[in-house]
């Protein structure tokens, strides 16, 4: 088929076209569709043969007279290049932008990274967190195994109460809960060491003191452990 039957058969949808195209064919001749949809054609046909998945890609050019100098063509050559770079690098420039101004939000500013953190996430993430410093601290080793872990994870807005085996029985989830509450409107109001004050009062009321010699030392040292980006 020549080329210009060839388009024709594309653009109709006809099934006798072999994508042929003879050299002698004129290019007056020649009524070529969209190259989108002929491509889009071409696959289409491609996968009605038994060939599935087929990419189909356009090349563009640039066309000028026949006879026109090289000089010429190396000044219009010379534009499009410097255009379809400036192009690009603008691309580029928008694309790193947009990506790179979240970024700094998130870093910068915690509210907003906090809404790409699900509440499932920070619960498990807080929790995994708690657990790792219990073993770093061994606050396993403790006499009885009675250690209670209180834990306060600020970019999360989350509480975390691990007690040890010998407490597992005493403080239930009801007792748990009590204690985040009596926690949770000094941690609203940014008072970080009365919300820890009153956590502490509250397991206080709810695990028995035991009673012991007054000369027994502590078994875990009197201080706050702080970890920054914990």
């Amino acid at each position: 088929a020549s080329s210009a039957g060839c388009w024709r058969s594309v653009w109709g949808r006809s099934p006798g076209c072999n994508w042929s195209a003879s050299a002698s064919a004129s290019p007056s001749t020649i009524a070529a569709p969209p190259l989108r949809l002929l491509a889009m054609e071409i696959r289409d046909r491609l996968t009605e043969a038994g060939v599935p998945d087929v990419g189909a890609d356009a090349w563009f050019g640039y066309f000028a007279p026949i006879k026109t100098p090289a000089d010429r063509i190396k000044i219009i050559a010379d534009a499009v290049q410097e255009a379809m770079t400036a192009a690009a690098l603008l691309t580029v420039v928008i694309m790193l932008s947009a990506g790179a101004g979240p970024a700094l939000l998130c870093f910068f500013v915690p509210d907003f990274s906090r809404l790409f953190l699900s509440r499932e996430r920070a619960e498990t993430e807080t929790r995994q967190y708690a657990e790792y410093l219990f073993l770093d601290r061994e606050l396993f080793s403790t006499s009885n195994r009675r250690a209670v872990l209180l834990m306060v994870s600020l970019f999360e807005h989350r509480i975390v109460i691990l007690p040890d085996t010998g407490l597992a029985g005493e403080l239930s989830d009801s007792s748990s809960r009590a204690v985040i509450a009596a926690m949770r409107s000094h941690l609203k109001a940014g008072r970080l060491a009365q919300a820890f004050e009153a956590g502490l009062n509250a397991l206080e009321k709810i695990i028995p003191f035991e009673n012991r010699p007054s000369h027994r030392k502590d078994d875990l040292p009197n201080t706050i452990i702080e970890a920054k980006g914990a």
